[in-house]
């Protein structure tokens, strides 16, 4: 076997050569966004860095004009070249894409025109199976983007044209097979997830029985309720707290401590919705120094600001523990149910909470005022624990898929990754 410059074990009579020997490497322009001659009444498709998501790209982001061509670095990139974005939010950058269209692009973008010893299919196949590799060319996930040296620096293995066209056939038919199996147990979990929602709404807003529904909820999103229900708001149930700010340098300077939560808990919770997890722990004297309350086990935290509001996420705290300003508690007061509050809690839908702004946010009085269905103490009780049950059951289920996309998904990596690097027999694809 034969090994380049990222580690890959290569088929032994294959070469290995930089990408630039065997193709013109460039990146594109966005024309002037405050031209609108640019952007009015286009003909010429123009993608962004985001286009590379769709792996092979049949449309364009936008269309701009040939005024816009003649004013920007913006470069036509023919059919059937390759995208790679050099620069870009999340996953982006790194990510390659084959262009299905004529098309322009700009210049977070580099695009790749082969020669006729490379087969493009082929080093996009290749440049999949190194995205991560791909990525820390340019600093890894943390740093800048890459640049087109990095690119035309990529090591690029060579086998025979005809085996390469073989290669990248075999593969755009076995991933398709598979990727077939990944949207089905998708779907699958996202079924699941829309069942088990519907089911939690239906008794968390009419109880465990079918019965006879008298009280108008008040409410377009809930249906009317049993006789015995009543439709108000989550502060006569909870009473709602704020968090408080946490300091880098605060410690704790007591033995008995106590979790103090940020907002990236709501993501640590267990199956059952429950904060086990803890980061940073705080003494009651440092809680009294920083103004930060210490809230009771059961009680109800969400987000106060950000994406992580409209995500909607309600966890539950496991033990007494502070939280910090970008979230707030919910303290069941009275006779209702921590656990009941827990699940009618997931009935609120975030766009009632968010103030007008840049960045989403709520306050403990939008939250508080919200008018939520709550049934008698023991009937909150038994729909509790039927859904405890339940979604015992449904989370069983959830983790079996996972597993198995997780399963489908490696498999699908390593097929590439051993194909493109020669290690498996694609025969005569076609």
């Amino acid at each position: 076997m034969k090994v380049d410059s990222w580690g890959n074990q290569l088929a032994r009579d294959w070469r290995v050569s930089r990408l630039a020997r065997y193709a013109r490497i460039f990146a594109g322009g966005t024309p002037d966004r405050e031209n609108p001659d640019y952007w009015t009444d286009g003909d010429i498709p123009w993608v962004n860095s985001g286009s590379v998501n769709q792996f092979d790209i049949v449309e364009p982001s936008e269309l701009i004009t040939q005024a816009a061509m003649a004013g920007s670095a913006a470069r036509w990139v023919p059919r059937d070249a390759l995208l790679v974005a050099l620069a870009g939010q999340g996953k982006t950058k790194g990510m390659a894409a084959q262009l299905r269209i004529r098309a322009t692009c700009n210049q977070s973008m580099a695009a790749i025109v082969t020669d006729d010893r490379l087969h493009a299919r082929f080093l996009l196949w290749w440049l999949t199976s190194n995205y991560s590799n791909l990525r820390k060319m340019g600093g890894g996930d943390l740093r800048d983007g890459l640049n087109l040296q990095h690119i035309a620096s990529i090591p690029v293995p060579l086998p025979a044209v005809d085996e390469q066209r073989r290669i990248a056939e075999f593969l755009d038919r076995e991933t398709a097979q598979i990727d077939e199996l990944i949207a089905k147990q998708e779907r699958l979990i996202s079924t699941l997830s829309e069942r088990s929602a519907a089911f939690r709404f239906h008794l968390t807003t009419g109880g465990l029985e079918e019965r006879p529904r008298s009280i108008a909820s008040s409410s377009p999103w809930f249906p009317d309720l049993p006789e015995d229900w009543v439709m108000a708001p989550v502060k006569y149930h909870a009473r709602t707290g704020a968090g408080a700010g946490f300091p880098p340098d605060a410690q704790g300077l007591l033995d008995e401590k106590y979790p103090f939560l940020k907002v990236n808990a709501l993501s640590k919770a267990d199956d059952d919705g429950v904060i086990r997890w803890q980061e940073d722990t705080v003494s009651l004297e440092m809680a009294s120094k920083l103004g930060a309350k210490i809230y009771p086990a059961g009680s109800c935290i969400i987000a106060k600001i950000g994406a992580a509001l409209l995500m909607g996420r309600v966890r539950q705290l496991s033990a007494p523990s502070c939280v910090d300003n970008n979230v707030m508690a919910l303290i069941p007061q009275g006779s209702t149910s921590p656990r009941f509050l827990y699940y009618a809690l997931q009935n609120l839908r975030p766009d009632w909470l968010v103030n007008p702004g840049a960045v989403p946010s709520t306050s403990e009085g939008a939250v508080g005022r919200v008018r939520l269905p709550f049934p008698p103490e023991a009937e909150q009780i038994a729909i509790a624990k039927a859904l405890d049950v339940y979604m015992r059951k449904v989370m069983a289920t959830e983790r079996k898929l996972e597993a198995a996309l997780t399963v489908l998904r490696e498999r699908r990596q390593a097929l590439i990754s051993a194909a493109v690097t020669g290690q498996i027999d694609v025969g005569g694809a076609s």
